[in-house]
């Protein structure tokens, strides 16, 4: 998967809109942070940035493991009903995005 499909995924998955504006990919976000609905454009980007990674963790409840026999590399695992998904990567943010990329179709 490329990291823009990824990145779609989870925007899709957290509830974004996707929109290309004139200058960089951006998504729409409902939630002013207050509870509001006014809409506002947001960069986002979880692949590289911690507070949106993170917040993917909270959301789907998703644990968080470093795996031993293979050097380097971190494990991100959810479950949905009684379904897990879950992925390996050598980078957290990557490893955590491919998972919820993984989610199972509702």
């Amino acid at each position: 998967m490329t990291d823009l499909e990824l990145t779609k995924a989870c925007a899709e998955a957290m509830g974004y809109q996707w929109s290309a504006p004139r200058h960089e990919a951006q998504w729409l976000n409902s939630d002013n942070g207050v509870g509001g609905l006014r809409k506002r454009w947001k960069h986002y980007d979880p692949l590289h940035d911690k507070a949106q990674c993170f917040a993917l963790i909270e959301t789907f409840d998703m644990t968080i493991t470093r795996v031993n026999s293979i050097d380097g590399y971190w494990r991100a695992r959810a479950w949905e009903g009684s379904l897990s998904y879950e992925a390996d990567a050598n980078s957290l943010n990557r490893a955590i995005c491919t998972a919820v990329a993984n989610r199972p179709a509702k």
